[in-house]
């Protein structure tokens, strides 16, 4: 029909009965649009603990078509996440299978992420699909953070502490001083080196503090314990709670034992050659006069068994008998 020509009866009588349908159709859609320009309530901003084994439930498996569908045509073929609005939310990092007081018992060995983009939309479940993306994106840096964990500071912490709570296990031995010849003696208050194999007062009694090899010193006889006060003195003592009583055992590269104390570090129990106390700060770990020899006391039987060595025979070969045929 050409433009401009008058309509006839039936077809404007058509086009009025549909003005009210198309009318109804624009109202829809611009209730759509008024929708989706409302401005999305800003999230509570939060830590979120993300870890691989954390309590997270895993993302569902349709996120990445969910995302696309969403992207406009050009988005798509670049492969570009779209431009929604977003909010930043803090992230800190542990190590997983940790719990959730974790970050606030060990500092040290979490880290804190940067601020991650979590986009909104006005439907609450796609806002929680893309941080659950998210997440799943920020778990090479969760490896990271794990891999440069150093629990050092944490064995640093625990050995500094007095653990009244594990089984004491206590060794009864003589230590062989290198320099003297002669054994530890706790002779009460005074402190000597000149014990015989087997001598009374030369039977120590050994008992484990903490995880960390610190030991406790104690005479079987007197019952004083071996301690180094602050001018580096040794001294014994009735009373064996104080941090100066114990000492970090050292097994060096010539099998000799050196015993460092705990309060005092690098101050070690050394003796000289006529068997008397030589001052902590005046000795040193290459020192002969640290260095001691455990030895069980005389007359009672090793409790170390020793190895055993079995023979094994090579399995000859069978040779089977010939028949002439």
């Amino acid at each position: 029909m050409p433009q401009g020509a008058p309509r006839s009866a039936p077809e404007q009588q058509s086009l009025q009965q549909q003005q009210p349908a198309r009318r109804e159709q624009q109202q829809r859609r611009r209730r759509r649009r008024r929708r989706r320009r409302r401005p999305v309530p800003a999230a509570r901003s939060g830590h979120v603990q993300a870890g691989l084994g954390a309590a997270a439930s895993p993302p569902p498996s349709d996120v990445f078509s969910a995302l696309r569908l969403h992207l406009p045509v050009s988005a798509r073929a670049r492969g570009c996440l779209p431009c929604w609005p977003s909010v930043r939310v803090p992230v800190t990092v542990c190590p997983p299978g940790r719990s959730s007081d974790f970050p606030a018992a060990y500092p040290s060995v979490c880290t804190r992420a940067p601020l991650l983009q979590v986009p909104l939309t006005t439907s609450p479940s796609l806002s929680r699909r893309c941080l659950h993306f998210l997440l799943l994106c920020f778990q090479v840096q969760v490896l990271a953070a794990e891999e440069n964990v150093d629990f050092r500071i944490h064995v640093e912490n625990q050995t500094r502490a007095r653990d009244d709570v594990s089984r004491k296990q206590l060794r009864l031995y003589q230590l062989y001083s290198r320099t003297s010849g002669k054994h530890i003696q706790v002779l009460g208050r005074r402190i000597s080196a000149r014990g015989e194999d087997g001598d009374k007062y030369a039977q120590l009694l050994v008992e484990t503090d903490t995880f960390g090899s610190q030991v406790r010193i104690k005479g079987k006889e007197t019952e004083f314990y071996l301690c180094m006060n602050r001018k580096g003195k040794l001294v014994g003592k009735p009373d064996g709670t104080s941090k100066e009583c114990v000492f970090i055992e050292k097994v060096l590269e010539n099998n000799y034992t050196a015993l460092m104390s705990a309060k005092y570090s690098g101050w070690y129990v050394g003796f000289t050659k006529k068997g008397r106390p030589r001052k902590g700060p005046k000795t040193r770990e290459n020192q002969q006069d640290v260095h001691f020899m455990k030895r069980y006391p005389k007359g009672q039987a090793e409790l170390q068994k020793p190895f055993k060595y079995t023979t094994v025979t090579k399995r000859s070969r069978r040779i089977r008998p010939t028949h002439p045929g």
